[in-house]
C-alpha cells in the first residue's frame, strides 16, 4: 500500500507529539514508554486494522507486534537491509523498524526522509525513525536501537 509521503510524515508528527505517549515512572521509578501505541496509532490513522490483541482486547506489545509481522508475510514483507528501509519509506510505504527484547522489546516506523544519518556505532548509513520511547523524537535508528532492527514493509 502506497501512501502520500506528506501524509505519512504528518500522521506519525501527530501520534508521536501526543502528550498521552510521554514516557513516565511507574510508583517503583521504572519507565514506561509507548512505542507499541506509537505503531498501532500511526496504522489505525491510516485505516489499517494492525497490532491489535483481539484476544485480550488491548493494544500489543512490541514483542508481540514483531512476531504478529514475522509469521504474517501477507501482510509484511521482511528485510534487514537499512537503504532498502530508506528506500522504500521514501516511496511512500509504511515500514516498521522492530526488534525483540527481554521485556517488550521496540517497535517504530521509519520517517520518510530526504536524507540517511549516519551510524558511528554501526559504520553505516541508516534511515531515520518516529520514535517513542525514552526519547520522543526524529532521530537515526541507530539511537532507537541497541542492534540494527528488523524492517517490516507493511503490504496489506
Amino acid at each position: 500500500m502506497i501512501f502520500d509521503v506528506n501524509k505519512l510524515k504528518e500522521i506519525m508528527d501527530l501520534v508521536r507529539n501526543n502528550p498521552a505517549y510521554l514516557p513516565t515512572r511507574d510508583k517503583n521509578g521504572v519507565l514506561i514508554t509507548f512505542c507499541n501505541e506509537n505503531a498501532f496509532h500511526v496504522a489505525q490513522s491510516l485505516v489499517l486494522n494492525l497490532f491489535w490483541n483481539e484476544k485480550e482486547n488491548r493494544v500489543m506489545l512490541a514483542n508481540e507486534m514483531y512476531d504478529y509481522m514475522d509469521s504474517t508475510p501477507v501482510r509484511f514483507s521482511k528485510f534487514t537491509d537499512h537503504l532498502a528501509a530508506w528506500d522504500i519509506a521514501n516511496k511512500g510505504y509504511l515500514v516498521y523498524a522492530a526488534q525483540q527484547g527481554e521485556a517488550h522489546g521496540h517497535i517504530c516506523p521509519i520517517y520518510p526522509n530526504q536524507s540517511l544519518e549516519t551510524s558511528g556505532k554501526w559504520g553505516v548509513q541508516v534511515p531515520v525513525c518516529s520514535n517513542v520511547g525514552a526519547k520522543n523524537a526524529v532521530f537515526g535508528v541507530n539511537y532507537a536501537f541497541a542492534d540494527p532492527p528488523t524492517y517490516y514493509m507493511v503490504i496489506s
